[in-house]
């Protein structure tokens, strides 16, 4: 299912935010016009949400663009690319609960030089 929330029109700018759904996944794509400054909704945010879930695991699936330091990080910006929205949509369509088994391959994460 694909859904959106109504636009956030203010005085200083607007946004708007589009969810893809597939069984209990959800991928968030957020777009706002940097405080207006933009004349398009060009500045995107993706998260990553499980039904049930508190936290949005998108530091979970994103873990290689966390800095390195912040290794129990709970929460994660990361930038609206086509890259990395292939790559949230790979994760909302790989149906196996032990996902993480296989994350690093199916997802094309690199993990050589990030702490275990």
């Amino acid at each position: 299912m694909i859904f959106a929330h109504p636009p956030i029109v203010v005085y200083n700018g607007s946004s708007v935010c589009v969810c893809f759904r597939k069984g209990k996944k959800t991928v968030s794509l957020a777009l706002d016009d940097s405080c207006g400054s933009r004349e398009v909704l060009s500045r995107g945010t993706i998260d990553l949400f499980v039904e049930g879930e508190r936290d949005p695991v998108t530091p979970v699936v994103f873990s290689d663009l966390a800095h390195e330091e912040d290794t129990e990080c709970k929460f994660l910006v990361v930038p609206a690319t086509v890259e990395n929205f292939m790559r949230a949509m790979r994760w909302a369509h790989y149906d196996f609960d032990g996902w993480a088994k296989d994350a690093e391959r199916y997802l094309g994460i690199e993990r050589a030089n990030r702490p275990q």
